[in-house]
Order: structure tokens, then sequence, then C-alpha cells
């Protein structure tokens, strides 16, 4: 029998990932501490975004300029901060990148790219 060549494995480089849920699309389980999302039944199809904005709305609350403050700031240490008019990186992006962060998830919904059918 004939031996193989030995094959010399290249090391795998190493990833760290972060998921940034919670900040284009909300969603209750990701953030338990806003009322409005718990409003619904139990069931958590009645409890996404879509239900949190109609809750909004119904009750005269400006549901276009929270999406934006919570859009804009949620990267941020506070809402002071906004992204759309910031000079540096958000410091939740920096606190990332400092305990080695090299990749990022950010779950965008479907409606970003087309209308929801009503």
């Amino acid at each position: 029998r004939r031996s193989r060549p030995e094959r010399r494995r290249r090391p795998m480089p190493y990833e760290s990932g972060a998921n940034l849920g919670g900040w284009l699309v909300q969603e209750n389980w990701l953030l338990p501490n806003v009322l409005l999302f718990r409003l619904g039944p139990a069931d958590i199809r009645d409890n996404q975004e879509w239900d949190y904005i109609q809750r909004m709305c119904q009750r005269g609350i400006d549901a276009v300029g929270s999406m934006r403050r919570h859009w804009a700031s949620y990267l941020g240490e506070d809402d002071s901060y906004d992204l759309l008019t910031a000079s540096e990186p958000p410091p939740m992006l920096r606190r990332l990148r400092s305990a080695g962060v090299t990749r990022l998830r950010i779950p965008v919904g479907y409606w970003a790219f087309e209308p929801p059918v009503l």
C-alpha cells in the first residue's frame, strides 16, 4: 500500500460575532421592558413590531417619531446619541470591537424592501 502524503491543515480563522437584533426589527422577546409589546394576547404573533406601532397610533403616540428615535439612539449609550448626526462610531460598536467582535448580524424586516400587505 502506498501511503498518502500528509496534508497540512491551515488553521481556520476565528470569527467572533454579535447580533444587533432589536435595532431595526423590534420583537417583544428582545425588548421585554417595552410595555406596548405586552398588551396583546399571549400569542407571540400578536406582539411584534407591527402590533407595537398600531398600539402607539391608537394611543396618539407619534409612532414614526418614536421608531426614528429608537433607530437613531439604539447603538448609543442613551437616548441622547443620534446615529444620523454622529461624527464618531456608536459606543456600542466601539465596545463590540474592543471585545474582539469581527462580524455583526443585523436583522432587517422584509417591510424595509416591500410594503406590508394590509
